[in-house]
């Protein structure tokens, strides 16, 4: 417990903030309570000293060696509600202020005027007062209510008196007890109560939660971190650093660091950025780090226990071995077409960066190879490259797959626990593939790795710091998914920073015969295509882009061709698509051909007769039932106003397709 010392000019008014620190911190404080008139005589032993007056403040200047840190004035205040009673005085309103003492008097109306109260002049009044002007008007506190004079007409109840919640918040930081739970009760009585500089104390309260989120932070790491002063002094030890010195944190602050470092036996220690040594403490052996704040010219001293870094060391080694590492570069990814290009160019970039990545693309466009290049430019190249699908798990599997557990986490779990992706991957990339697919319950986590660098396991308690490059990818529209509440818009603009789209491979058609050569010799295959069938694949869509390509050339070795025609190919790539094959007549397929002719569109009227002129004599309620069902199919898009009907990608993929398959059927 802390010991506190208060010293008012009235020992009730002492006695009321004992009271109020009692209730609002109980088993906290050791309190002692004395009045101006008899000081206590061993000021020194007390963690800090609260008074009530500049009066007191004065007395206690002549003790020369008091710190100044262990000096507080505690201004009083009142309740809001209280408070505004006083709003019904007039400007140059006269009025007794009334209590049980002197001391007290002069002290309320010395915390009435610092809370603003100027234009109200007040006179004390207090029990053997002489020569006190007989006023109409009187002000007091609840609990001195039977001292107001009978001459008195109106009596103001302000209630009881409070300490101001400023008061509280430096008490409590000047003690070192703050914490989250601390600062709320904290700010609860403060909502209740009238102070100054309010916006400016909800600053503080945001100010302070933060520093005792990074406090906590800190203490859960499993280095021992030491935060100095420029001349060596520690300010702040975490508790890792008490279990390795087996010191308690109070006892390490204020210490010198090097005299605490000089009881072991180490070469000579420099508080310099960038110093590095092994010291032994208590028989383990530790690695010893300085770094410099340039801006404060604060030192900080961190401790890692040395087999924990060989171990870290050696699982990493044994995970690049086992595959967790980037096979590709950019020199893998073929083409020369400008869109490629630009977006290698683009990606090289992007690598030099430590930002998230996004990469989006349809399936089979090399996302993945994209990922791996990037990797291997960063300056991360020499470390882990992780790969792993959001979609291929349920949601328990994917948390203890990219976290981790503890032993005993799950029914099932390993007895030894289970080192997580994003251990593994410390210090390299983890490349999170079909990020769309990751439960809503795991992106909150995920935010958490990306913000903050920092992770538990499940099952665990202990913050584990990783040091990670986050690269996603995705074949989903995460921007509609964020409209629907089906991704977290915090996390999409987190992950988007930086992004690239991997093309289609019909958006790419210029690297297709360098596509189809890279192929052929990666699977040891020569053949030859027929003119029709060359230019067929270069009009087809590919809409399984260029796994789809590579899967045709392993098909054409398979069945052994030495010249490949269309007949040679696989049915998917000569077949319309079902959903036309059943449905298209010849008038559907000159319609389509006659928007195809038209790309921005036509009303319908002109449809009529443009298809009159070609020879396809239909109704007009035809032609409306004709153009419903090519909608519905998805082949044509019917806008009121002058754009009228117009193709959709998926009608102009079907003409493309048709135009093909045309083409080779004429040279039969």
């Amino acid at each position: 417990m802390k010991k506190v010392c208060i010293i008012s000019i009235d020992i009730q008014n002492g006695i009321l903030i004992s009271e109020i620190l009692e209730n609002l911190f109980p088993k906290t404080f050791d309190i002692s309570i004395f009045s101006i008139k008899k000081e206590p005589q061993a000021l020194f032993d007390f963690d800090i000293i609260l008074y009530t007056s500049e009066e007191i403040r004065n007395k206690l200047s002549k003790y020369k060696d008091l710190s100044h840190a262990k000096l507080l004035y505690v201004q009083m205040s009142f309740k809001k509600e209280n408070f505004k009673k006083l709003g019904q005085l007039t400007n140059e309103h006269k009025a007794l202020f009334v209590s049980n003492n002197e001391g007290s008097t002069r002290e309320i109306i010395e915390a009435l005027i610092s809370l603003g109260i100027k234009r109200i002049e007040l006179y004390p009044y207090y029990p053997g007062i002489q020569n006190a002007p007989l006023l109409r008007t009187a002000i007091t506190t609840h609990n001195e209510l039977s001292y107001v004079p009978g001459f008195v007409e109106e009596v103001i109840d302000i209630g009881n008196r409070g300490i101001e919640p400023f008061v509280l918040l430096q008490l409590m930081t000047k003690l070192d007890l703050l914490d989250q739970k601390t600062l709320r009760v904290i700010k609860e009585y403060a909502s209740t109560y009238i102070f100054m500089f309010e916006g400016y104390f909800n600053l503080c309260i945001e100010t302070v939660s933060n520093k005792i989120k990074l406090k906590e932070i800190v203490n859960n790491m499993k280095d021992s971190i030491i935060l100095c002063q420029k001349d060596g002094h520690i300010e702040f030890a975490n508790q890792r650093s008490e279990a390795i010195f087996n010191l308690p944190a109070d006892y390490l602050r204020g210490k010198e660091i090097l005299s605490i470092l000089s009881d072991y036996q180490i070469s000579e220690v420099k508080l310099e950025d960038g110093f590095e040594n092994v010291i032994i403490i208590l028989g383990k052996s530790y690695f010893l780090r300085i770094m410099s704040d340039h801006f404060s010219e604060d030192i900080i001293v961190i401790l890692s226990d040395l087999n924990e870094i060989k171990n870290i060391e050696n699982k990493s080694k044994n995970f690049l071995k086992a595959g967790h590492r980037a096979k590709y570069t950019f020199h893998n990814i073929i083409g020369k077409s400008k869109t490629i290009i630009d977006v290698i160019d683009k990606a090289k970039k992007f690598a030099k960066s430590e930002l998230p990545i996004l990469i989006e693309g349809e399936s089979g466009t090399g996302k993945e190879l994209l990922a791996g290049a990037i990797h291997n430019y960063s300056n991360r190249s020499g470390c882990a490259f992780v790969a792993f699908n959001c979609g291929a798990m349920n949601e328990s599997l994917i948390e203890s797959e990219l976290f981790g557990y503890e032993n005993g986490a799950f029914t099932g779990a390993s007895r030894k626990g289970k080192i997580g992706l994003f251990e593994i991957a410390n210090g390299g990339t983890v490349f999170l593939d079909e990020i769309g697919d990751m439960p809503l319950s795991l992106q909150v986590k995920l935010l958490r790795v990306l913000q903050e660098k920092e992770m538990i396991r499940v099952g665990g308690t202990d913050i584990i710091h990783v040091n990670i490059r986050i690269i996603a990818a995705t074949n989903r529209d995460l921007q509609s998914m964020v409209t629907k509440g089906e991704f977290r818009k915090d996390l999409y603009y987190r992950i988007c920073t930086l992004s690239l789209r991997m093309p289609e491979l019909k958006a790419r058609r210029d690297d297709l015969d360098l596509l189809m050569h890279y192929f052929k010799e990666k699977h040891n295959v020569t053949f030859s295509l027929t003119d029709r069938a060359y230019q067929y694949l270069h009009q087809y869509t590919w809409p399984g882009n260029i796994r789809e390509l590579e899967n045709f050339i392993q098909y054409i070795k398979v069945i052994e061709k030495s010249t490949a025609d269309i007949t040679d190919f696989p049915n998917n790539m000569i077949d319309t698509p079902k959903k036309n094959k059943s449905a298209i007549d010849h008038i559907d397929e000159h319609i389509l051909s006659t928007l195809n002719d038209q790309q921005n569109g036509m009303g319908r009227r002109t449809l009529f007769e443009r298809l009159k002129e070609q020879g396809f004599i239909c109704s007009e309620m035809l032609l409306r039932k004709k153009l419903h069902a090519l909608q519905e199919m998805g082949f044509i898009e019917i806008a009121t106003g002058r754009k009228g009907t117009a193709l959709t990608e998926d009608g102009k993929n079907w003409i493309d397709t048709c135009s093909a398959r045309n083409n080779w059927s004429e040279l039969d």
